[in-house]
């Protein structure tokens, strides 16, 4: 006997479409106490017409057009699929007849009262992603004596079924299993034929499960970046204290009595950048079966074969290491990616890719033949070189007797190669004892000073 009355009040809820929509349309029952309930699940299909029938609701749909029943407990079941593309009217007929209208194109059916002896239900295609091996389909069913299924499967490498499909393949089984015996594919459909030798209606095939290997395929890394030098910063209080130091407080009177609180004073945090020398390198890797990935990197000197391990079991696509401990010179990275983590051991595949070359360069730029001359009563000459092994020289300043540092130009008035010459005049302080420090700075912000001290 079915919950739905004549009595209640059914009706299509349809919302309008858009990304941010979850539920496109969908079935309420109002019931004679006013309790609403949406009884519609099937998201994939807009409700165009509904029927109430004597043992459940008819429902008709687009834009595939499939035509569902729906029973007491709200459980849904597609009975056919139209050729046409909506089924937009359902009418009950007195003798328990439905007549249906279909649109896109237009077509009308009629829907007899008594149950088919034999029937078939094509799935929809299962995409694996990639040429993948079937193993086998499961089901349970619920078979008066007399009744058979029989299942078929066949795969293909598009997704539409074509004439390029491998023919239907009879599944051989009992027990509600069996082997799968289509080719290997990306794509499989599956479909059964049940047959009865009477009218019913509580026939059930659910549960319908397909094992299956997915080919594995490499993964790939498909970029790999050097990023420029960069300080690295830490957080900590200003100063350890001890382990028995007790933290003061201060008593704080309230505006709104003369009640006291107390307040703990904290030490300030501050922040403190680390010398130059920390390097990070970041890469961007695909896995076409969605595998989990693991990392290794290697390096090497320049007209160096050997790969020396840098890091490795590394999970994210970026590293940061202190280049201070490699020598200052010209290197390139390797990273290996492999997907063991989502795989058997012989079936384990790897990648590799090898960055730029870039230069590691952690020492300051030097400063030679500092020569100071006066070339008035009341001013100085100052000449000397800078230069770097590895970097271009960015800024040099100078500072005399310790006051602030001042920028000057080389000679060609740009800072942008490793060796520069500089030359310029400065006005004599007053004081007998005068004290030159030269500071040059390299495009890996290392830095380099020299001293020279002038006497009367």
């Amino acid at each position: 006997k079915s919950s739905l009355k004549p009595e209640d009040v059914i009706k299509i809820m349809a919302a309008p479409t858009g990304k941010k929509t979850v539920i496109t349309s969908g079935i309420l029952k109002i019931q004679p106490n006013g309790l609403i309930k949406n009884i519609w699940t099937e998201k994939r299909d807009d409700v165009h017409s509904i029927c109430l029938v004597k043992d459940g609701l008819l429902a008709g749909t687009g834009e595939k057009g499939r035509l569902y029943k729906l029973n007491e407990d709200n459980e849904s079941t597609l009975l056919l699929k139209l050729t046409e593309s909506q089924i937009v009217t359902l009418i009950p007929q007195p003798s328990n007849e439905v007549w249906l209208a279909a649109s896109n194109l237009a077509a009308v059916y009629q829907l007899g009262k008594k149950y088919e002896k034999s029937g078939t239900y094509i799935s929809p295609v299962i995409d694996a992603t990639s040429k993948t091996r079937w193993g086998t389909i499961q089901w349970e069913e619920k078979l008066a004596a007399g009744d058979k299924v029989q299942f078929y499967t066949r795969t293909g490498n598009t997704k539409l079924p074509d004439t390029m499909w491998n023919s239907w393949q009879k599944i051989n089984g009992d027990n509600q299993h069996g082997s799968i015996k289509s080719t290997d594919a990306r794509f499989l459909q599956w479909k059964f034929e049940l047959k009865s030798k009477k009218d019913q209606s509580n026939l059930e095939i659910k549960k319908i499960k397909i094992s299956y290997l997915q080919r594995n395929l490499p993964p790939e890394i498909t970029s790999i970046t050097i990023h420029p030098h960069k300080h690295k910063t830490t957080y900590g209080v200003s100063a350890p204290l001890p382990s028995d130091y007790a933290l003061p407080s201060i008593s704080v009177k309230s505006s709104l009595g003369s009640q006291l609180s107390t307040q703990t004073i904290r030490p300030d945090t501050y922040r403190r950048a680390l010398t130059n020398g920390y390097r990070r390198v970041s890469w961007h890797a695909t896995d076409k079966n969605k595998d989990k990935l693991t990392y290794a990197l290697y390096f090497r000197f320049q007209n160096d074969t050997n790969w020396l391990l840098l890091k490795k079991d590394l999970t994210r696509s970026t590293h940061t290491w202190d280049s201070r401990s490699m020598p200052d010179g010209i290197y390139q990275l390797k990273v290996t990616v492999s997907d063991e983590k989502s795989n058997p051991l012989n079936t384990t595949l790897k990648a590799e890719k090898k960055s730029d070359w870039f230069v590691v360069d952690n020492t300051g730029p030097k400063i030679k033949n500092i020569s100071v001359n006066k070339s008035v009563s009341d001013s100085l000459q100052v000449s000397f070189l800078v230069s770097d092994e590895l970097s271009p020289i960015k800024k040099v300043q100078f500072s005399l007797n310790a006051q602030t540092w001042m920028w000057v130009y080389p000679e060609d008035l740009v800072c942008d190669t490793k060796q520069e010459k500089f030359s310029f005049r400065i006005k004599l302080p007053d004081e007998n004892f005068r004290v030159i420090v030269i500071k040059a700075t390299d495009e890996a912000d290392n830095t380099g000073y020299s001293r020279f001290i002038i006497e009367e």
